[in-house]
């Protein structure tokens, strides 16, 4: 009798033991504060969206906004512009945002007016713009605007490239392809689609 109840006895010091030992361990776990989960949580979504954003800014579109008078009277100084450069092709008429191919810290905003493969000429007597020997028709120039720069020379643009003008066609008003030469499409940023700034000529670039 005596064997059986020290047999018992040392059961339940055994089991003691143990649930003792439990609790102690859920008592000693650490615990992380809401102060530190909420840190987390922000700078989780902090480091998502900067991601977001970049990726955005730099394959799908881009906020522009325009310094000087070369795309007056269409564009002008301050205007702030969304820029489309999604999967973007060059077309004609098209106003882009092009790396500066005489300054890699400065980007121009141009028009294009001739493809590769299409040959362009000046006549500085009539001020008239030629593709392919035909007249291109601009209502987007100032009328009264006397051409003064420029080869009366036909010139075929390149292979990958395109021909740009900016919109103010006044002596000194633009520098583009008539000094620059054809521009590389690889240069191009993307095309201007919408004025977002100022708001009283918010809207689209092209009436078409």
């Amino acid at each position: 009798m005596n064997n059986f109840n020290n047999e018992n006895s040392n059961n339940e010091i055994y089991n003691n033991t143990n649930t003792n030992e439990v609790v102690g361990v859920a008592e000693n776990a650490p615990k992380k504060s809401s102060w530190q989960k909420e840190l987390l949580d922000w700078t989780l979504s902090i480091v998502i969206a900067v991601v977001v954003a970049l990726l955005l800014t730099n394959y799908v579109f881009q906020l522009v906004n325009v310094k000087g008078s070369s795309m007056e009277p269409t564009l002008h100084d301050g205007d702030f512009l969304y820029v489309h450069k999604l999967m973007y092709k060059p077309e004609v008429g098209d106003i882009i945002v092009l790396d500066a191919p005489d300054d890699p810290e400065k980007f121009y905003i141009k028009r294009i007016v001739a493809l590769e493969g299409q040959t362009v000429s000046i006549d500085l007597y009539d001020d008239k713009l030629y593709v392919d020997g035909e007249e291109v028709e601009e209502p987007y120039i100032d009328p009264k605007a006397n051409w003064t720069e420029g080869s009366a020379e036909p010139y075929t643009v390149p292979k990958g490239h395109v021909f740009v003008l900016g919109d103010n066609r006044y002596t000194g008003g633009s520098k583009d392809s008539r000094s620059l030469g054809a521009i590389p499409i690889e240069n191009i940023t993307g095309k201007a689609m919408f004025r977002l700034f100022p708001f009283d000529n918010f809207g689209g670039l092209y009436n078409n």
